[in-house]
């Protein structure tokens, strides 16, 4: 009976502590935490791509385990920012993404990988037919 008591206390004490730690987290440890949880304590290729639009501007960020990058592309509209963020939502990210999207005739290569390498290069095509063509083929494979 002891025992039982005393392992109730101690689930309750320990429940009491980890609220108490998670209302002090970063989102970063919170994520960390909860990503420790769901792969039942692996996190090994354990990251998180995100984008999001800032008027005509897109960050994209990388959060991984050890670090987090930001990166900012100003495009043209917000529009454009709104398609490209689209597509790499629609992108799947498991250890690594490749996706591309066009403003007007630039196109945007984006590489992300689970160990942290963020990659965004720029295409200049002649025409935004001929970028838009490119993205596609890209984002099918």
């Amino acid at each position: 009976m002891r025992l039982v008591i005393f392992l109730i206390l101690t689930l309750t004490f320990s429940t009491h502590l980890f609220a108490v730690e998670l209302s002090q987290a970063s989102n970063q440890e919170i994520l960390r935490e909860l990503s420790k949880r769901l792969n039942g304590g692996s996190q090994a290729g354990t990251s998180y791509l995100n984008a999001f639009c800032s008027g005509d501007d897109i960050n994209i960020q990388l959060e991984t385990q050890n670090r987090s990058i930001n990166k900012v592309i100003d495009l043209r509209t917000s529009m454009v920012c709104n398609t490209a963020v689209n597509l790499m939502k629609k992108g799947q990210f498991n250890g690594l993404l490749i996706t591309a999207f066009c403003d007007s005739d630039l196109m945007y290569k984006v590489k992300a990988s689970s160990s942290g390498v963020l990659d965004i290069q720029s295409t200049d095509h002649r025409t935004s037919i001929e970028c838009d063509q490119s993205a596609r083929s890209i984002n099918r494979q």
